[in-house]
């Protein structure tokens, strides 16, 4: 039934071949690239899809201009279009055939890891629904080194009745509220309506300069981005069809080990559409929950020899579906509520919940549950105050009871 619905829409926009001059979109972005800021030095513009890079580079750039280019997932010179479109930054010496770019156009394959602070405007054509990935985009030009006072970000909002069934503009303005609250940012990301949380994120101005970018470059290193693993999959898929499919066709539950791994043990757990993945120490000790660092440590070629599972290694899954359930009790408990909780509550809910755990009676467990539901909901500003001194004052378990 879908894809009989998906051909109709497409023979209909096949038939009525909608030209650029009717598409609003882009004819709005054309516009905005003529007026101030963005008529001025370097613009980042980026899409989710390939396609639409491709689109509007042959829209936008109809005579070949080598100071525009693109980028997407497969191209072998990305590196040398980030140097030539941020040379400074890369501190790249141009060869004498090589033009410098003012305008790129890329998919997310050019959002993590790449300098290219000489940039101070960024546009997202399309509005990602994972707030991480705008941050990440957003961080391209948002650099320490950066020479600019001011850093611009546009975003294309979802059509309205588009959005109305979606609902994607909130979901993402409220995730990245979250990500404000818990971690903090120096910056608003989708819109004024934002609120930063300074005492978290200025904590990390603290840290000396050489160790937080040694930092980001390790970090960088040892982990696999989403659309990496997406590439070495697709690449299996056309390379290595039936090895694809064998992959694909495996039940739930399989177990293996490779000697590369250590001794670190990986389980991934999926509660419906709710997922995570572990890996744990050889003590059975959950030591990173981060999919990016563990999807480094996971990658892996055909042919490494293989080793025998850790006779301990039914205990560790145990273990790991123990805090597996707890976190999905975690996360049901967290959408309950109207608005998400910042990290001020999370420590408190935290603390009540270690209370509950430890608790010799029925009566004690009612109460932590009755004021975790208080605190959790609660936005007044004179009590959130007070929830911030007991974090900052790391006041635990039961003397937070007589607080």
């Amino acid at each position: 039934h879908d894809l009989g619905v998906l051909s109709y829409i497409f023979s209909l926009v096949n038939e009525n071949e909608i030209p650029p001059e009717k598409d609003d979109k882009l004819q709005t972005l054309k516009k905005k690239l003529t007026e101030e800021p963005l008529n001025n030095g370097k613009v980042l513009i980026f899409s989710e899809s390939a396609e639409t890079v491709d689109y509007l580079f042959n829209n936008i750039n109809p005579k070949d201009d080598k100071s525009i280019r693109k980028a997407s997932t497969g191209d072998a010179n990305k590196n040398t279009l980030v140097n030539r479109f941020s040379p400074k930054a890369n501190d790249y010496t141009f060869k004498p055939s090589e033009t410098e770019i003012n305008m790129m156009m890329a998919t997310d394959v050019l959002a993590e890891g790449l300098n290219m602070q000489d940039c101070d405007k960024i546009i997202n054509y399309d509005l990602h629904w994972n707030p991480v990935k705008l941050i990440q985009r957003f961080g391209r030009i948002d650099r320490i080194g950066s020479t600019h006072d001011e850093i611009f970000g546009f975003n294309f909002l979802p059509e309205t009745d588009l959005d109305r069934n979606l609902n994607l503009q909130e979901v993402v303005h409220n995730r990245i509220q979250d990500i404000h609250d818990t971690i903090g940012e120096d910056a608003k990301i989708l819109d004024d309506s934002e609120q930063i949380n300074e005492d978290e994120m200025y904590a990390i101005y603290e840290r000396d300069v050489k160790q937080l970018a040694l930092f980001e470059e390790n970090l960088e290193k040892e982990s696999v981005s989403f659309n990496e693993a997406e590439e070495e999959l697709r690449k299996l898929k056309e390379e290595n069809p039936d090895k694809f499919e064998e992959i694909r066709s495996l039940r739930d539950g399989i177990r293996c080990s490779v000697s590369e791994q250590g001794n670190n043990h990986f389980v991934f757990c999926q509660a419906d559409k709710y997922s995570q993945l572990y890996m744990v120490d050889s003590k059975g000790k959950i030591t990173e929950k981060e999919v990016i660092k563990i999807l480094g440590m996971l990658k892996s070629q055909f042919g490494k020899s293989t080793k025998d599972i850790p006779d301990n290694f039914s205990q560790t899954l145990q273990t790991v579906k123990d805090q597996f359930v707890k976190d999905v009790v975690d996360r049901y408990l967290e959408q309950k509520h109207s608005r998400p909780i910042n990290i001020d509550q999370r420590y408190i809910k935290e603390e009540l919940q270690n209370i509950h755990n430890n608790a010799d009676n029925e009566d004690l467990k009612s109460q932590t549950v009755m004021f975790e539901q208080v605190f959790l909901n609660v936005q007044r500003p004179a009590v959130l105050a007070e929830l911030k001194k007991l974090r900052k004052n790391k006041v635990t378990e039961r003397a937070l009871w007589i607080d």
